[in-house]
């Protein structure tokens, strides 16, 4: 194995608390590279490093200690980086409101066509 990564995924019976899908200390810089559509929302910290992601094409900048989220259907990937290892916990379910109310956060609106 080339990497260190250290992966968790849970199965989980719904309620009302928001279900983790997987805890991940992502470090594997090609798979980083690589982007994906979220199933999830996402909330990444970035332990060492700096760099820029783009989530949804849309980039942002981030070094150690920044926490980030992205949310479900959106594209995720990074975009440049250096000597970076971040850790990231997907989340839904029905109280995940709550939780985007406590970080003041929200999933931006649809573009107008």
């Amino acid at each position: 194995m080339k990497n260190s990564n250290v992966c968790k995924f849970t199965l989980s019976e719904p309620s009302n608390d928001p279900s983790v899908f997987c805890f991940v200390l992502e470090t594997d810089v090609e798979t980083m590279l690589k982007r994906i559509t979220l199933r999830h929302h996402r909330m990444i910290l970035i332990e060492q490093g700096n760099g820029e992601f783009l989530i949804n094409d849309h980039p942002y900048s981030f070094s150690a200690g920044t926490l980030l989220f992205a949310f479900e259907g959106e594209s995720f990937a990074l975009s440049k980086g250096n000597d970076l290892r971040y850790l990231y916990i997907d989340f839904d379910g029905v109280r995940r409101q709550n939780l985007c109310q406590r970080f003041a956060i929200s999933p931006p609106l649809p573009k107008k066509r």
